[in-house]
């Protein structure tokens, strides 16, 4: 059995947090102010725009139920400023210092928390 790929709408990233970031706003400042990273941003702006998302983006899931991004922030904010309605996502669940892939469905009720 493969990983579980889920559909999302984007509009969805204001209730999942970045790691790495306090904010959603931090990280699109962060990312303003590097050079490489402002570059990796419009490469991958470009390429959504003309193939669409390719790779999807991870979430993870800790034992409080808590959602993070853990993989894309590049690609999120592209998304976001593409005002692309909705991304393909994998997911898996953060045990301890472990983490495991999920095949199972992801628990969307989590974003209503």
């Amino acid at each position: 059995m493969g990983r579980w790929t889920g559909r999302m709408a984007t509009a969805q990233l204001r209730t999942i947090q970045p790691t790495d970031y306090p904010t959603w706003r931090q990280v699109r400042r962060e990312l303003a102010l590097s050079d490489y990273d402002r570059q990796i941003v419009e490469e991958v702006t470009a390429s959504i725009e003309a193939k669409g998302l390719q790779q999807p983006l991870c979430l993870g899931v800790d034992a409080d139920g808590g959602v993070y991004l853990t993989d894309g922030h590049h690609r999120a904010i592209a998304l976001m400023n593409l005002r692309v309605r909705h991304f393909h996502f994998q997911w898996f669940r953060i045990t301890g210092r472990r983490a495991r892939i999920e095949h199972t469905p992801f628990p969307y009720e989590l974003l209503d928390r």
